[in-house]
C-alpha cells in the first residue's frame, strides 16, 4: 500500500512539476485605441489653429491699446480682452497638446498688419480704430467662426471649449458696439474702411 501511495505521490509530483512549465496565461495586450492621444480630424485642427491664431492676436492687439489708447473705457476693454482671449487660449493650448497638435505659431502676418497699423496711428484716432477693428468687425467675424464650428466640430473637449468660448466672444462684440466713441474722430485716408 505504501507503494502505490509512493506512486502516486511521484505522479502528482510529476503532475505539479509540469504545471509550473506550463505557458503563464497570455497578458492581456494593451488597448491601443484607448491608450494613445486622440488626434483631432483635419476640419477640427484646422478651426483649433484658426482660433488660436485669433486669440494670439486678440492679446496682442489689446497689449498695444492698453499702451496706446486714450480713453479710461478703451484701456478697460483692452484689459477685458487680453485677460480672457488669454485664459481661453491657455486652455486651447493645453487641450491641443493632449490631442497632440501642438500649437506654436504666433500671430498670423496678415494680423501682424493690422497691429502695425494700429500702432501708426495718432493717438486722436486711434481708440475708434481699435474699437471698430478688434472690438467689432474681428468679433464679428470670429462669432460666425465659432457658431460654425460649435455645430462641426467632432472632438468632444474642443466642441465644449468651442461653447464656452463662444458667448465669451459675443460679450466681447456687444460691448464693442457699445464703447460711445466709436464714430467720433475721423480716420485717415490711406486707413481701409471699416465695417460701418
Amino acid at each position: 500500500m505504501l507503494k502505490g501511495l509512493g506512486l502516486v505521490a511521484a505522479c502528482l509530483c510529476l503532475h505539479l512539476a509540469g504545471c509550473s512549465h506550463a505557458p503563464p496565461p497570455p497578458a492581456v495586450a494593451p488597448q491601443a485605441v484607448a491608450d494613445a492621444a486622440p488626434v483631432l480630424s483635419d476640419a477640427d485642427r484646422r478651426f483649433a489653429i484658426e482660433a488660436a491664431a485669433f486669440g494670439r492676436y486678440q492679446i496682442e492687439a489689446a497689449r498695444v491699446a492698453g499702451q496706446r489708447a486714450t480713453a479710461p473705457m478703451v484701456k478697460a476693454f483692452a484689459a477685458l480682452l487680453q485677460q480672457q482671449h488669454g485664459a481661453a487660449l491657455a486652455e486651447l493650448e493645453a487641450l491641443l497638446r493632449q490631442r497632440t497638435t501642438p500649437w506654436v505659431g504666433g500671430v498670423p502676418a496678415e494680423r501682424r498688419s493690422v497691429i502695425q497699423a494700429l500702432e501708426a496711428l495718432a493717438p486722436e484716432v486711434f481708440d475708434r480704430r481699435f474699437v471698430e477693428q478688434v472690438g467689432v468687425a474681428d468679433h464679428e467675424a470670429a462669432v460666425m467662426l465659432f457658431e460654425a464650428a460649435s455645430r462641426t466640430v467632432q472632438d468632444p473637449l474642443l466642441r465644449a471649449w468651442t461653447e464656452r468660448t463662444l458667448p465669451v466672444l459675443q460679450n466681447h462684440l456687444a460691448s464693442a458696439r457699445q464703447l460711445p466713441l466709436r464714430m467720433q474722430t475721423r480716420l485717415p485716408s490711406w486707413w481701409p474702411p471699416g465695417p460701418d
